[in-house]
C-alpha cells in the first residue's frame, strides 16, 4: 500500500473522536430521566459554560485545533521531504483533510442542540440542584470566566498540540502491521478482499 493511503487511512481514523460519541451513545441502554429542577439547574450552567451564541465558534476551533494537528501528526511521522516529493498528491491530501474539518463543522452544527440536551441530563444525573448551583457560582467569577474562555484553547497549547501529533505519529508507525494482520485475518476467515481478489 501507497504512503499516500496510509495517510488517507489514518486521516480516517483519526477524526472519528470528534464525534465518536454519538456512536458511542447509540449502544447504551435509555436511562432514566432526572428531575425537572435539576434538569432547568443543569441548562443554566452549561448556558454559563459554554454560552449559547458561542458555541458553533468554540466547537468549530476545537475541530480546526484537531485536525491541524493530526494532519501535522502525519507529516511528522512520513517527513516533509517525502511529501514535498509528491505535490499533486499533497494538495489532494491537504484537500481531504479541510473536506474532513467541514463536514464535520457542519455535523457538529446541526447536533449541537442534542449534545447539548444531552450534557444537561447528564449533569442532572450526577450533581444535585445545590451542587449544580454552587458550580455555576464559581463560573460567574473571575477565575470562573477566565476557565471558560480559555479552557477551550488548551487543545492548541504548544505542549497538547506537540502531544497529539506524536501521538498520531506513533499510531501511524504500527497501522502498516496492522492493516496487513487485519488483511491476513479476514483472509483466514474466508472473506474476499480487494487485495485477495487482485492476487
Amino acid at each position: 500500500m501507497s504512503t499516500w493511503k496510509y495517510m488517507l487511512l489514518t486521516a480516517a481514523f483519526a477524526a472519528p473522536p470528534l464525534h465518536a460519541q454519538e456512536a458511542a451513545s447509540a449502544a447504551v441502554a435509555p436511562a432514566e430521566a432526572p428531575a425537572s429542577d435539576r434538569i432547568a439547574a443543569a441548562q443554566s450552567l452549561i448556558e454559563v459554560m459554554m454560552p449559547a451564541a458561542q458555541r458553533e465558534e468554540m466547537m468549530g476551533q476545537l475541530v480546526a485545533v484537531t485536525m491541524a494537528n493530526v494532519s501535522a501528526g502525519m507529516q511528522q511521522h512520513f517527513g516533509a521531504a517525502e511529501l514535498a516529493a509528491d505535490p499533486k498528491a499533497k494538495t489532494v491530501f491537504d484537500r481531504f483533510v479541510a473536506r474532513q474539518q467541514q463536514l464535520t463543522v457542519e455535523q457538529l452544527r446541526t447536533q449541537l442542540p442534542g449534545l447539548f440536551d444531552a450534557m444537561a441530563r447528564a449533569y442532572a444525573r450526577r450533581f444535585t440542584v445545590a451542587q449544580l448551583g454552587e458550580i455555576e457560582t464559581f463560573f460567574r467569577t473571575p477565575t470562573g470566566r477566565i476557565y471558560v474562555t480559555e479552557s477551550m484553547n488548551i487543545m492548541s497549547d504548544p505542549d497538547i498540540a506537540a502531544w497529539q501529533r506524536q501521538s498520531i505519529a506513533s499510531s501511524m508507525e504500527r497501522l502498516p502491521a496492522e492493516l496487513e494482520r487485519l488483511s491476513q485475518e479476514l483472509k483466514d476467515a474466508g472473506v474476499q478482499t480487494d487485495a485477495s481478489t487482485q492476487s
